[in-house]
Parts: structure tokens; sequence; C-alpha cells
């Protein structure tokens, strides 16, 4: 019987999301950061953080977000990104939550926010005053804002599309 205690096959219809593997059902742990969805929930656990702010910005930009990424999954505090020149934010590609408030501002260079794919709650969202940025499609995972999102000053922007999945905001 590959089910846990006290659940029966009438349980788990709809549920498992991998009925080859008896570890893999809404029950399981999940091992953050092993790419790996064990608990069913649609996407792999974020990895645990021990920052309250931090900021990407300049010449170290790109270097800074992948060493970030390869640390942590979810940011528990502020996360600033700014001054970004024409560096994307692909090298943060492993985050899928910031308990603060996410800001993306002061980057001329930056086209858009792909690279936040795996996003999927923030405090807050505040994308301000990037000349270039035309698009805010890489937030296609952001399902939730908890507190408040401002979007302004960002001339190529014409619509929010990539905030389709977005549930709840405040």
């Amino acid at each position: 019987d590959p089910f846990p205690e006290g659940w029966a096959l009438e349980s788990w219809q709809g549920w498992d999301c991998d009925d080859t593997n008896p570890d893999v059902h809404p029950l399981a742990g999940d091992e953050p950061g092993d790419g790996a969805d064990t608990d069913c929930t649609g996407s792999d656990a974020c990895a645990p953080v021990t920052y309250d702010w931090q900021y990407f910005g300049g010449a170290t930009a790109a270097a800074d977000m992948e060493a970030f990424c390869t640390a942590y999954g979810e940011a528990g505090g502020e996360l600033t990104i700014g001054d970004l020149g024409d560096a994307t934010l692909d090298g943060l590609a492993c985050l899928c939550r910031v308990d603060g408030t996410l800001t993306v501002s002061g980057s001329p260079g930056l086209l858009s926010v792909a690279g936040l794919d795996g996003l999927r709650d923030v405090g807050g969202l505040s994308v301000w005053d990037n000349n270039d940025i035309a698009s805010l499609e890489g937030l296609v995972s952001l399902s939730a804002i908890t507190g408040r999102l401002s979007v302004g000053d960002n001339p190529q922007l014409f619509d929010l599309r990539g905030l389709e999945a977005l549930t709840r905001l405040g």
C-alpha cells in the first residue's frame, strides 16, 4: 500500500501528481531547491533564507545575483535591484519568494523582468523608473502580493501582461 496511514485510494484521486512514485504525494516532504515537486504543490519548495536586505546593482550585479541564487531560493527581507546597466535578471531564476518588497528600479537598460519566472509570492512589488522595461512577462508565476503593488515611470511599459497568475493583492 503506497498511501500514508489512514488514506484510501479515493482520497488521492485528483491530488497525487505522480502515480508511478509512492514517495510523491500531497503529504510528502519536499526538499527545498532540489528541483523536484514531491508534495504536489506544482513547484519545488523554497530554500531557507537568513538575511534582511539585499541589493544588486552596478558592474558586479550579474555575478552577485548568481551567487545569491546559489545560496537562497527565497528572500526573508527586502530585495532591491537597481542600476543594472544592460544586465538581465536571469541570475535570479531560483527565486520563488520575497517576504518583503521586491524593488526593481533605476535600471535604464533593463528590458524586462524575465528571469523572475519562478517567483510565486512577494510582500510588495515596486517596478519604478526603468526607462527601457517593456514587459512584466517574467512574473508569470507570481500569484500573491501581500502588500503594495507599485508600477510607474517606466515609459516603455504599456500593459501589465505577466501578472495574469496574480490571485491575491493586499
